[in-house]
């Protein structure tokens, strides 16, 4: 069920919609369990939500075959806003950690289980890479935007507790159904779908795929601390949501950047490389060293430098890993992505699970900060994977765009 071409101005505005509704949220729904609870609330968050949105993302596919793509998505979105809304309306409930995280995974699960099909489906007959470009310029704009406004918002905020966060959550709900007005101008063609089944959705055999399932898994772990530990440190240091709001904004101008200078293409066999590799690993340990380097100083270096690095990396993957797809067309491309999102979960399991065991016995939660430097080398995995013969050049896009949930 392709997407019609003339669908696509349509599909930006809903997707940039909802980047900028992430980028409110994002980095402050993890704030809002810390500063109301405590570290160990954001990780049984984190764990509740991604094992939810795992299950619901593998269960999107059943309401893909009945409805297309823009149904989970559309879904999706609206189980945000009614879990934004009931946040605030019964907060004795619903703010509870396990219950929100259970709401909001099904919310990413199903999201998702729409979106990456129907990116799929858009760039399959139009010029991926022109399609990817534009989209996630504009993606990236909004990204860099939204986390200061939000800090802003929940800085000045005349209430206190869970109010502290009403104005900026209620605008992130607003912006989710302006995304699923936008979505809803998108019409489908009208196509055969594949049939759908979860016994089906487990890849086993097909050359090159393992080494897209390690990527994933790996991958998943060091993103989940990262995303995790480093806005909570920041905001530990400077118990200021501004400045919070600045190293998330900063830390997506960068991937930015990066994607605007790898613009005329990427050399898989070029220094770009032999560089970035090793620099993801040795920039991690400037936060080991707060005697030396000033602690907000060095979290900033080592946000920025990973993304410089990892940006143009993630991108080959992403851009081969869509390619992959397209040269297997014996397997429903919606089976990849549930793949996908299983070996995703793997990492993040894997490095919520010891992050929980450590956190009970933790004296101090600014601590989880030393784990970076050994999770930082996941990033070998991009020697066995980005290097590959016959595929030397590849031009840029911005790894917000197939989000990694």
């Amino acid at each position: 069920m392709a997407l019609k071409l003339t669908n696509i101005r349509s599909y930006y505005a809903s997707f940039n919609m909802y980047v900028f509704a992430m980028g409110l949220i994002g980095v402050f729904i993890n704030l809002f369990f810390f500063s109301t609870g405590s570290y160990l609330d954001v990780l049984y968050f984190q764990l509740t939500t991604y094992l939810c949105a795992f299950a619901a993302f593998a269960m999107s596919g059943y309401l893909m075959q009945k409805h297309g793509p823009k149904f989970p998505y559309t879904l999706g979105a609206s189980i945000f806003i009614i879990m934004i809304v009931t946040l605030f309306a019964a907060s004795g409930f619903f703010s509870n950690f396990i219950i929100f995280g259970f709401g909001w995974g099904i919310a990413i699960g199903i999201f998702y289980g729409g979106n990456n099909p129907m990116t799929y489906d858009i760039t399959k007959e139009a010029s991926r890479m022109s399609f990817i470009s534009t989209n996630n310029y504009i993606g990236g704009v909004v990204s860099f935007v939204a986390p200061v406004v939000a800090g802003v918002l929940i800085q000045f905020s005349s209430f206190s507790g869970v109010g502290r966060y009403v104005w900026d959550f209620s605008i992130t709900a607003l912006f989710l159904a302006i995304s699923i007005i936008f979505i809803l101008t998108v019409k489908d063609d009208d196509g055969k779908v594949p049939k759908y089944s979860l016994k089906k959705n487990i890849i086993r055999g097909k050359e090159g795929h393992a080494g897209f399932s390690a990527y994933f898994a790996l991958d998943s772990i060091f993103v989940r601390a990262f995303t995790i530990v480093l806005p909570i440190y920041v905001f530990q240091i400077t118990h200021s949501y501004i400045i919070t709001g600045i190293f998330a904004g900063y830390t997506t101008l960068i991937a930015v950047a990066a994607n605007f200078a790898a613009r005329r293409g990427f050399r898989r066999d070029g220094l770009f490389v032999n560089i970035a590799i090793p620099g993801i690993v040795v920039s991690s340990f400037v936060v080991l060293f707060p005697s030396v380097i000033n602690p907000l100083i060095a979290v900033f270096i080592f946000g920025g430098l990973y993304n410089l690095f990892s940006t143009p990396l993630d991108n080959a993957v992403l851009v081969d890993y869509m390619d992959f797809q397209g040269r297997n067309t014996d397997i429903d491309r919606e089976m990849f992505w549930v793949n996908r999102e299983f070996y995703l979960m793997i990492g993040r399991v894997a490095v919520l699970v010891p992050m929980i065991f450590i956190a009970y016995f933790i004296t101090n939660t600014l601590d989880f900060i030393t784990i970076m430097p050994f999770l930082s080398m996941y990033a070998l995995v991009y020697y066995k994977i980005v290097r590959k013969p016959g595929m030397q050049r590849i031009k840029s896009m911005h790894p917000s765009f197939l989000h990694r949930m």
